[in-house]
């Protein structure tokens, strides 16, 4: 109509509106149990875990920042709300996650720990906590090799494997490719993507991580991002030197060879936790 709404007219919408919304859990579920998509979960009031379980954490990535005089410090509280999440899940979806996504890819050893110790089998951050990781561990680095391959994180309570995003390529579909004729933007995805197949060692499976909000993304694209995920879905698709996998199928198909018992503590969010304390 483009004007005159009544009241009746907008309670035609919030019923359709509700209609559609009842359909997105079922069909998440469909798709997992076909094994076409794999769905993780977050800890369950968005907490930033290396925080809840000790603030002082962020003094190893923020030397300088102003701290609380007090320090809060309760991994029983980080605990509950990754136990939380699981069991909500399991009550949607009908199965246990095998990854976990902590809030913001916050990351600590007490994080992890409590993450591994919860039978998570996967979880995942930022590139830049992977360089500073290696970094700190005394590992020079010369070039990107390193990025594209997971890395078994391991502690007396357990083991996880950790992958890491490629943060532009990320960023380009969170941020970016919107601004562009959407054409464009799928020809430069598949063109990144097939120049990194090339250029990474060819001895071993290289692994890409393409990690966003999708929140921030969609709204803004032309038709709300569908002619560009169609797109991207199906270059990948048809793709000689590309394939798609979850993060499990990649687990059950290659091992890992790359190891670490530390993880620098920090966020995707440069590395550090300067938006929530400090």
């Amino acid at each position: 109509k483009g004007r005159g709404y009544s009241a009746a007219d907008k309670e035609r919408i919030i019923v359709k509106q509700r209609e559609i919304l009842k359909e997105v859990v079922p069909l998440y579920r469909r798709l997992a149990e076909s094994g076409r998509i794999e769905l993780t979960t977050t800890p369950y009031y968005h907490p930033i875990l290396p925080l809840l379980c000790n603030t002082d954490e962020a003094r190893n990535s923020m030397p300088g920042a102003p701290l609380p005089k007090t320090r809060f410090a309760y991994p029983e509280d980080a605990d509950a709300q990754i136990r939380g999440a699981l069991a909500y899940h399991e009550a949607m979806f009908g199965r246990r996650p095998r990854g976990m996504w902590p809030s913001e890819g916050s990351v600590s050893d007490a994080a992890l720990d409590l993450i591994a110790r919860n039978g998570i089998i996967w979880t995942a951050s930022d590139e830049n906590i992977l360089m500073n990781t290696l970094r700190r561990s005394g590992r020079e680095i010369h070039g990107r090799d390193y990025l594209y391959q997971p890395y078994l994180w391991e502690s007396e309570g357990g083991q996880l494997a950790v992958f890491f995003r490629d943060h532009l390529i990320s960023d380009l579909i969170g941020f970016v490719y919107h601004r562009w004729f959407t054409p464009d933007a799928i020809g430069d995805f598949l063109y990144r993507l097939a120049n990194l197949s090339r250029e990474l060692p060819q001895d071993r499976p290289n692994l890409l991580c393409i990690i966003l909000d999708g929140e921030n993304a969609w709204e803004y694209y032309y038709r709300q991002g569908y002619d560009f995920l169609t797109g991207i879905y199906r270059g990948m698709g048809e793709h000689p030197e590309l394939e798609m996998v979850t993060f499990s199928e990649y687990l059950w198909r290659h091992p890992i060879g790359e190891r670490t018992t530390r993880i620098y503590p920090g966020s995707w969010i440069n590395a550090d936790f300067g938006t929530w304390i400090g």
